[in-house]
């Protein structure tokens, strides 16, 4: 089962592979492009997740280092450049509990989240931190999303969405949608979003489950009713957006089988 978490401008996607098992040690990222699925290099008895990619083909996520011993199950934010896995992004590894790198823009700024310990039971506190021209910023939320202005996507521990620039934020959403529910997911640099969303003010719209909503050209969009070729399709989430409009997003076929999906405007250029 694949699943796709982020594009960049030139059309390509990452995210990852999930074995039948549904261990995530297992898991190995990949990048698709021109019609090719690549793994992305992951150390050897690590499962990986890939989030996003930039322009430059670097691309952020996280290994999940399986349980030995005493130590837990750890997940570790990491970067990739080309055909290689480069480094532990360290920037996010300052608590010691699970932490993913979530978001890169072209200049290499990186946002993320992560745990202030391993011990869930005991209540642990999330955070999200990014990191824009090598300036910090710590929040009680997750950062999903980062454009090449240095702003931030991200959800708080009390569910809002709000933009976050320079240690300062607003609701990512219009209030007047009022949607119920929202998860957003990417964040283009003219300030659009894509996300996934369930909604009973929209019942013309939406039917109560969840479906993928982007925000593009002022205009809120369901996919589901713009598919040209992708009868019996269903777009249940998107998750990553880039300057084109094209939309990294998860959905099933026909017969129920979940898998990856690229949407591409039929005005864009191929």
């Amino acid at each position: 089962m694949s699943t796709a978490n982020g594009i960049n401008n030139k059309g390509q996607v990452v995210g990852y592979v999930q074995t039948p098992y549904g261990d995530p040690t297992q898991a190995w990222a990949f990048i698709y492009w021109n019609g090719q699925l690549r793994r992305l290099p992951t150390p050897s008895g690590d499962g990986s997740v890939a989030y996003a990619i930039n322009d430059a083909g670097m691309a952020v996520g996280r290994l999940i280092v399986p349980a030995h011993g005493a130590v837990p199950t750890q997940s570790i934010p990491v970067e990739w450049r080309g055909n290689s896995f480069t480094r532990v992004l360290t920037e996010l590894t300052a608590q010691v509990g699970p932490a993913a790198a979530a978001a890169i823009n072209a200049r290499g700024d990186i946002a993320g989240y992560a745990l202030e310990s391993a011990d869930l039971d005991a209540g642990a506190v999330e955070f999200g931190e990014y990191v824009v021209n090598g300036h910090a910023f710590v929040d009680h939320a997750d950062f999903y999303a980062i454009n090449d202005k240095g702003q931030v996507l991200g959800i708080t521990n009390t569910g809002d969405q709000r933009v976050y620039s320079n240690g300062r934020s607003l609701p990512a959403f219009d209030p007047s949608l009022q949607p119920e529910f929202p998860s957003v997911s990417a964040l283009d640099n003219a300030g659009e979003f894509v996300a996934s969303i369930q909604s009973r003010n929209y019942s013309s719209v939406y039917d109560g489950s969840y479906h993928a909503l982007a925000l593009l050209g002022g205009q809120l969009i369901d996919p589901n009713f713009a598919l040209i070729n992708g009868g019996g399709w269903s777009v249940g989430t998107a998750k990553g957006v880039n300057d084109r409009g094209w939309i990294a997003a998860n959905g099933t076929t026909p017969a129920g089988e979940f898998h990856a999906i690229l949407l591409v405007p039929d005005t864009a250029e191929n």
